[in-house]
């Protein structure tokens, strides 16, 4: 509490304001916070191995919202691995994320590894 203050008030000069960015407005913005959302909603079906069917326009929003990231991709392998009849679906979307630009040496890694893992052919 400020000394010499005897009620409470804002101390703050509007004028000195900085205006919200233009980006919080934008179509990307809403992409971005879809997104984050999204990746939540399958990463909680993964970690607690819910199979619960996306349907294909669910999937093809999710990519939409992020198609040039490669852990969009990775998510949906996960989420198709976690069906046993889905590995050639998961092979397919962890060879897309691949395919990317991915932030780390241990994230690629990672992706390998569980291609290793995946059930492919008789």
């Amino acid at each position: 509490e400020a000394s010499g203050l005897k009620t409470k008030k804002e101390l703050y000069e509007k004028e000195l304001n900085v205006p919200p960015d233009s980006f919080l407005y934008s179509m990307e913005y809403k992409k971005f916070v879809a997104y984050k959302l999204m990746r939540e909603a399958f990463g909680f079906a993964h970690k607690h191995k819910l199979k619960y069917v996306m349907n294909e326009k669910i999937i093809a929003n999710f990519i939409n919202c992020n198609p040039e990231y490669w852990e969009t991709y990775s998510i949906l392998g996960d989420y198709y691995h976690d069906f046993e009849d889905k590995d050639t679906k998961a092979f397919e979307y962890y060879s897309i994320a691949l395919s990317k630009e991915i932030t780390t040496i241990q994230d690629k890694e990672i992706i390998n590894e569980k291609i290793a893992f995946l059930h492919l052919g008789p």
